[in-house]
């Protein structure tokens, strides 16, 4: 069974502007996103990338709120975004 890709989700919450992301390029450490919300938009429109829930155990998971990994590769290498509601 395939697994669910939760792009709506995370559209949905972007689009209400009530979250925050950090990055993560290849396996280095979190830092702040550098891109723009078009970006954002770019990067969850497209048909590649895919968006998870973590699950609350996962470290990289923030407390007590829905914890969505997005991940894509770019010119820079495979990154991910990492993004929850406020």
């Amino acid at each position: 069974m395939a697994k669910k890709n939760y792009k709506k989700e995370v559209l949905d919450l972007v689009e209400s502007g009530c979250y925050n992301i950090v990055q993560q390029i290849n396996d280095g450490p979190e830092e702040p996103y550098e891109g723009c919300e078009h970006n954002l938009y770019m990067i969850l429109l497209d048909s590649e990338p895919t968006a998870t829930l973590l699950d609350p155990s996962d470290p990289q998971a923030r407390p007590d709120c829905k914890t969505y990994k997005v991940e894509f590769d770019t010119f820079m290498g495979h990154c991910a975004a990492i993004i929850w509601e406020e």
